[in-house]
């Protein structure tokens, strides 16, 4: 009985790995250190196609390029864009290349990935506390949320990360209640941008 149970599952395993997605290894893609938009298309959508509308390219290297463009007017705000865009490629990575009994979709790629966002946006780097979203200035804050669209804006899950990343924020100013970034700098501004999110949910 155990022998014909052992065959049963080699054979399920053997034709999963047949249904699997074909790609091979590539530790460029199991933790990305290059700042690079094609990551998205190269690692996530090389592994498990999803086509334009699928996170990789519809939604990850169209904002990851987006970014990239990006002009601030702080350094500050510059090295925080550069450690977020790492920190949700390493998150993704985690999920799609590590997780070997998760089932990998489309739709829970997307999922997972969405799931990211917030805490990468507040803490893309636990070593560098004062790179986040919540420090940067009302000037750089207003330049990131311009690059998004409105149609990722108003879906459910725009809505409920821009709720999450003012939540966050709103959290770090109950502990911090000067700048890191700026030591003596009142954080006033900011606390009312991110009480203003919170509302509009």
């Amino acid at each position: 009985m155990k022998k014909n149970l052992s065959k049963v599952f080699l054979i399920i395993a053997w034709m999963c790995f047949l249904n699997g997605p074909i790609w091979g290894f590539d530790s460029n893609c199991s933790r990305p250190t290059d700042l690079s938009c094609d990551y998205y298309n190269n690692c996530v959508e090389n592994y498990l196609s999803c086509g334009p509308k699928g996170y990789a390219l519809g939604y990850g290297k169209v904002y990851c390029q987006r970014f990239l463009d990006t002009n601030y007017t702080t350094y500050q705000a510059e090295l925080w864009r550069d450690a977020t865009l790492l920190c949700l490629q390493r998150e993704l990575s985690l999920f799609v290349f590590f997780s070997p009994y998760e089932m990998k979709t489309c739709s829970s790629i997307m999922k997972y990935a969405y799931g990211t966002h917030a805490n990468c946006y507040v803490s893309p780097n636990r070593s560098r506390s004062e790179l986040s979203i919540c420090y940067l200035s009302p000037v750089d804050i207003k330049i990131t949320t311009h690059n998004l669209k409105l149609v990722d804006v108003f879906r459910w899950y725009g809505l409920r990360q821009m709720a999450q990343v003012a939540k966050l924020c709103l959290e770090l100013f109950n502990k911090n209640k000067t700048n890191p970034y700026l030591p003596g700098n009142s954080l006033e501004e900011q606390k009312i941008f991110w009480e203003s999110m919170l509302i509009a949910e």
